[in-house]
C-alpha cells in the first residue's frame, strides 16, 4: 500500500502558493482559537482520516492524536498561517 496521503502536498501548496490560493472551510471546522482548531484536528480529524483510508495507526482506537511513530501516521504535518487582512 503507498503511502501518497503522507505526503503533504496541501499543505505545500499552501504554504509556497499563499497569494494564489482559495481555501474553501466548512464552518464547523472553523474554531475561535489557534488552539482549539488544533485540538479539533488531533481529537477528530487525523483518526477520521485514518480511518477513512483504511489505515489503523493507534489514534484510529484511541480517537485521539498520540503522536505516534506508525507508518500509517496521517498526522505527518499541521501547519498554522495567520493573516490579519
Amino acid at each position: 500500500m503507498g503511502h501518497e496521503i503522507h505526503s503533504s502536498n496541501k499543505v505545500a501548496v499552501i504554504i509556497f502558493c499563499l497569494d494564489k490560493i482559495i481555501i474553501v472551510v466548512e464552518v464547523n471546522k472553523v474554531a475561535d482559537t489557534w488552539q482549539e482548531g488544533v485540538k479539533r484536528v488531533k481529537g477528530i480529524e487525523y483518526p477520521l482520516n485514518a480511518e477513512k483510508v483504511g489505515f489503523n495507526p493507534p489514534c484510529v482506537m484511541l480517537k485521539k492524536c498520540v503522536d505516534c511513530s506508525s507508518i500509517e501516521r496521517v498526522c505527518n504535518s499541521l501547519s498554522i498561517i495567520e493573516d490579519n487582512h
